[in-house]
């Protein structure tokens, strides 16, 4: 059991990596036309529950207005005026993720399942 679960970090480690390092032109291109957007963080953060109950911050490209995150409004719906254009572009093709091969790397996510 114990090597399996060292066998499936190495495999989770490196393919962070490789996912990070593959990924990091979109991700730095994404980050700079969010930010000159509207001059916010490209970066969201939102705190999420991992295994045995652990909190931590999950990160994501930023695909809604600067502030969305502190109105009254939990859920997204379709057609959600709080997306900006390039974040619908970014959410369609589930871009917004890339950010989260750094949670897999921290060892705050797993690839697949726990």
């Amino acid at each position: 059991m114990m090597i399996r679960s060292i066998s499936k970090r190495s495999i989770e480690v490196m393919g962070s990596i490789v996912g990070l390092a593959f990924f990091s032109p979109i991700i730095v291109l994404a980050m700079f036309v969010i930010w000159m957007h509207d001059g916010g963080t490209p970066i969201f953060s939102g705190v999420r529950v991992g295994i045995n109950g652990v909190h931590f911050k999950c990160l994501k490209l930023r695909t809604m207005i600067v502030g969305a995150d502190r109105t009254q409004v939990d859920t997204t719906v379709l057609g959600d005026p709080r997306i900006t254009p390039f974040g619908q572009v970014l959410r369609r093709y589930k871009l917004d993720e890339l950010p989260q091969f750094w949670n897999v790397l921290k060892d705050d996510m797993s690839l697949v399942g726990p």
